[in-house]
């Protein structure tokens, strides 16, 4: 590989579709696991982000879920600075 390969800017588009997020992001809410499989995280690390907050999460009965509009309101401030 030359220098300039490693020069260019990564690309923000993903490499190929996912259909299981064009399904789920198209419903009121996601489970955990699915949200952790949008997010790119374990599912074990999905609950503790639950656990602690920084994951908005929803107990519906003995279920946790994410409601779609927090998970994309988390995702649309990526770049922001968190402190």
């Amino acid at each position: 590989m030359s220098a300039s390969q490693f020069d260019a800017a990564p690309s923000l588009e993903p490499v190929r579709e996912d259909p299981v997020v064009e399904t789920t992001l198209r419903r009121a809410t996601l489970t955990l696991p699915e949200a952790a499989h949008v997010l790119g995280i374990s599912r074990s690390t999905a609950y503790e982000l639950a656990r602690t907050g920084e994951l908005p999460a929803l107990r519906l009965g003995r279920r946790l879920v994410i409601p779609t509009s927090a998970l994309e309101s988390l995702l649309g401030s990526v770049g922001r600075r968190v402190d």
